[in-house]
């Protein structure tokens, strides 16, 4: 048969909400925020998912505070090496992540498939990096975690800090409290501020660029960063090359962490012929 759509009604709900609604048969679609559980239960049920990788979650250690242990670039690598991505993937994903590494996102033309600047899992070699920082036993700090942050990976990630000697404490702000963190004013101090940093685009350009204005004054621009960057901006097309070399620099000196994957989601019955969010 053939569907004319004369109207579209929309709404906010829970995700759990929607899931409900489609296993009922009130809905044909559903835009959703990533969830890799809810995601099995779409597909066992013959729903179409569709899953597009133009974000990741990631950690903007306080580098710009002189006084915060983040300034050192010691320890932002040994936090680096101590959360163990693949695991997280893994457990959270339920076969729809993978580990990031670097800063654009899966889905992004400036998305290396030759990246060769992970840092992997290693808590042995975050304890020699915490040692020589100066912190062989560690320190305090926070992570600070954005309203859609998954509560639960936030916990596992506490738990690869502790061992390696990092106590942060989690603090989840409301949406009030967090604009006080973000924008060209926004701060914080000693601290690991979780946001997602989403590419603004199919280059992944916005990855940095929108980084640099979400994240605040603790967020260290340095000079050859900012270069690379107007370099990349100023670019009369979309150049892969100048790209990489700006999410590079922040890659290497571990100005902003990427710590798991997200992104949008629309599930759909298969009868839906739609062509929206194709990238």
């Amino acid at each position: 048969r053939d569907y004319k759509v004369t109207g579209v009604q929309t709404c906010a709900l829970p995700i759990w909400s929607t899931l409900l609604m489609a296993k009922s048969n009130e809905i044909d679609m559903g835009l959703e925020t990533f969830s890799g559980s809810q995601l099995v239960q779409y597909k066992s049920m013959g729903w179409t998912v569709r899953h597009s990788y133009e974000s990741n979650d990631v950690w903007v250690p306080d580098s710009a505070h002189t006084n915060s242990p983040w300034s050192k670039l010691l320890v932002r690598e040994a936090a680096e090496y101590a959360v163990d991505r693949e695991t997280i993937a893994q457990k959270f994903g339920f076969g729809y992540l993978k580990a990031p590494y670097q800063i654009p996102p899966r889905d992004t033309t400036a998305n290396d498939p030759n990246f060769a600047l992970a840092r992997k899992y290693d808590p042995t070699k975050a304890k020699q990096l915490l040692a020589q920082a100066g912190y062989p036993n560690g320190f305090k700090t926070s992570i600070i975690v954005w309203q859609g942050g998954n509560r639960d990976i936030a916990i596992a990630e506490q738990q690869y800090l502790l061992a390696v000697g990092i106590k942060a404490d989690l603090q989840f702000p409301d949406s009030g409290k967090f604009t006080s963190y973000v924008g060209p004013a926004g701060s914080w101090h000693n601290a690991l501020l979780e946001a997602p940093d989403t590419a603004q685009g199919p280059t992944g350009l916005g990855s940095v660029s929108y980084a640099v204005f979400l994240f605040g004054n603790n967020f260290s621009k340095p000079p050859e960063f900012l270069q690379a960057l107007n370099a990349a901006t100023s670019s009369a097309t979309p150049d892969v090359t100048l790209i990489r070399a700006a999410t590079n620099i922040a890659t290497k000196d571990a100005l902003i962490i990427p710590i798991y994957e997200v992104g949008s989601t629309r599930v759909e019955q298969p009868y839906v012929v739609c062509d929206f969010g194709h990238r």
